[in-house]
C-alpha cells in the first residue's frame, strides 16, 4: 500500500481539494483507495459524508445557561460521522471500525470531526510514544487498499507528525504567490526537522504547482520554485479554474464529472494519477526484483 499525505503549513492552496480529486481518479482506475481526514475541520469528511446539521431552537427553551452552552458545544464538536480518526489516537486497532464507505466505487474513508483537536491535546499531555499511532494504524489497513491518502491539517500539531512519522510521499500544493512560498519553506522545515529528530524517518516530497494564473508574479515564482528543487517539482500544473471547482463543491463533487468545460483541471488531475500510478508500478517492480 502506498501512502500519500498532501500536507502544506499555509492553508488556501487547495490542499483538501487535491486530496480529494487524486483519490476520486485513482478510485475511477480501480485501485482501492481508503482516504483519511486527519483535519478537524472535516471539509473533507463533509465531500463525502452528508450529515446536515439540524437546526431548532425550541431544544434551548428549558434549559439551564450551563446546559444550553453544553449543548450547543457537544452538537457541533461531534458531527455524527460515526467513529472517526479521533478514536485511531485512542486505540490503533479500530481502524477498520473507523472506516466507511463512500458513493464512489473502491473509495472508502475515515473521517474527522472537531474531536480531533482534542485527540491533539491529549496526545501532547500523554506519556510514553506519541507519534506513531498512525503508523501502527496503518498495520492494520495495509493489505485491503492500494493506497492511503492522507488530508492533513494546515496547522503544525502532533496529529500531523503522526502523519509525517507514517513515512508518506508529501505532496505539497503551492499556489505560486508570495504567501504561498513562505508557507512552502516552513512546510520544507517542519519536514527536515522531524527528519532530523528521527534519524532513520524516509519522508520523500514533491511539489504540485496549483492555481496557475498567467501573471509575472506567478511566472516569477514558478521559475524560482524550479530552479530551487529541479525534479521535486511535478510537471502537471492545476490551472486555476474557479467557477467549475465551485460548481463541483456546491454539488458534493469533483471536477473529473464535469462535462467538458474543465478539460484544464481534468487534463491536470490526470497527470497526476498517471504519475502516482507509475510511482506504484515501480515500487511493485522492486519488490519482486
Amino acid at each position: 500500500m502506498k501512502v500519500i499525505a498532501i500536507y502544506n503549513i499555509k492553508g488556501g492552496d487547495g490542499k483538501t481539494t487535491t486530496a480529494k480529486h487524486i483519490a476520486v481518479g485513482l478510485a475511477a482506475k480501480n485501485f482501492k483507495i481508503l482516504l483519511v481526514d486527519a483535519d478537524g475541520q472535516a471539509n473533507c469528511s463533509k465531500s463525502f459524508v452528508d450529515k446536515k446539521t439540524v437546526r431548532d431552537p425550541l431544544n434551548y427553551a428549558a434549559a439551564s445557561s450551563k446546559e444550553k452552552e453544553l449543548m450547543f458545544i457537544t452538537k457541533y464538536m461531534h458531527q455524527d460521522h460515526g467513529h472517526t480518526i479521533s478514536d485511531v489516537f485512542e486505540n490503533p486497532k479500530v481502524i477498520k471500525d473507523c472506516i466507511q464507505h463512500t458513493s464512489y466505487d473502491n473509495l472508502d474513508i475515515v473521517t474527522s470531526d472537531l474531536t480531533l483537536y482534542l485527540a491533539d491535546t491529549k496526545l501532547r499531555l500523554s506519556d510514553g510514544t506519541r507519534e506513531n499511532k498512525l503508523k501502527r494504524a496503518t498495520n492494520f489497513v495495509k493489505n485491503d487498499y492500494d493506497y492511503m491518502i492522507y488530508d492533513c491539517s494546515p496547522v503544525k500539531s502532533l496529529v500531523s507528525v503522526n502523519v509525517l512519522y507514517s513515512e508518506p510521499l508529501v505532496i505539497i500544493p503551492v499556489s505560486p504567490s508570495e504567501d504561498s512560498m513562505q508557507g512552502l519553506a516552513l512546510t520544507l522545515n517542519e519536514i527536515n526537522a522531524l527528519k532530523e529528530l528521527y534519524e532513520d524517518l524516509d519522508i520523500d516530497y514533491r511539489i504540485m504547482i496549483v492555481k496557475k494564473k498567467n501573471n509575472i508574479e506567478y511566472r516569477e515564482n514558478i521559475a524560482e520554485i524550479r530552479a530551487a528543487f529541479g525534479d521535486k517539482v511535478l510537471n502537471t500544473m492545476i490551472r486555476e479554474q474557479c467557477k467549475p471547482v465551485e460548481k463541483a463543491a456546491r454539488n458534493r463533487k469533483t471536477v473529473l464529472e464535469l462535462p467538458a468545460t474543465a478539460i484544464p483541471t481534468h487534463r491536470g488531475i490526470g497527470g497526476v494519477v498517471t504519475w502516482l500510478m507509475s510511482l506504484r508500478k515501480c515500487s511493485m517492480m522492486h519488490q519482486k526484483i
